[in-house]
């Protein structure tokens, strides 16, 4: 009897970005922004520096973004974090 093989998921690498931009009130606020490496497709500002942050921008990327991957990965960062 074959074993099942578990297919590979494709994994698209992404720029994060840590910066800050005024929020709706006016203020500096610290953001993430993502970016695909494979389609150039951006999204942010997603608010705050932590790991929290960062996945929500990468779980919106891959929502958003039209490139073949299933995933993306932080492969590379800009910027100074904060948190």
């Amino acid at each position: 009897m074959a074993r099942f093989r578990k297919r590979k998921k494709q994994k698209a690498p992404a720029t994060v970005l840590f910066t800050s931009e005024k929020n709706d009130e006016g203020e500096r606020q610290s953001c993430v922004f993502a970016q695909c490496h494979l389609s150039e497709f951006s999204v942010g500002p997603i608010w705050g520096h932590g790991d929290a942050s960062v996945k929500r921008a990468l779980a919106t990327l891959t929502e958003k973004c039209d490139c073949p991957a299933q995933f993306h990965q932080n492969k590379e960062q800009q910027g100074k974090r904060l948190a």
